[in-house]
């Protein structure tokens, strides 16, 4: 003999929320946004990408690997909300040490004006979805 399994009406609406919320996937970005940053055609291999949004709000940052390539993530989550931005690069050499702490911040190998917000003239529009972002810097 079976007995029906009864569940109230707040522990329905519990459960329901939680399916929702799972398929939902909390705490995601609405786009995402990956590419390759280059310095006069080649390459930049080392360094971070930051994407700070014009109207204020979490910057998103991604790492540069050896072959230019980076993807951006806020905190956590991959991904970014979509809007206006503003874009820096940040690549530098590893500095000497002195043996006393880390070493210090090396030489520049991009213009310095590429790590400034306010000097770098990288302006993005990130949409929902997939978005590739190239960045193509000059030496001039």
């Amino acid at each position: 003999m079976t007995c029906p399994l009864r569940v109230s009406p707040y522990v329905q609406a519990s459960l329901l929320a939680a399916l929702l919320l799972s398929a939902a996937g909390c705490g995601g970005r609405e786009a995402t946004v990956e590419g390759v940053v280059t310095l006069d055609g080649q390459p930049v291999t080392t360094g971070s990408v930051s994407f700070m949004p014009a109207s204020g709000g979490q910057k998103a940052v991604g790492v540069i690997d050896e072959s230019g390539h980076y993807e951006l993530m806020t905190n956590q989550d991959t991904g970014l909300d979509a809007g206006q931005y503003v874009a820096t690069v940040t690549a530098r050499e590893r500095g000497e040490s002195d043996g006393s702490g880390p070493p210090l911040p090396g030489k520049y190998l991009v213009p310095m004006k590429y790590s400034l917000p306010n000097r770098s003239g990288l302006n993005y529009t990130v949409e929902a979805g997939s978005n590739t972002i190239d960045i193509t810097l000059t030496s001039d």
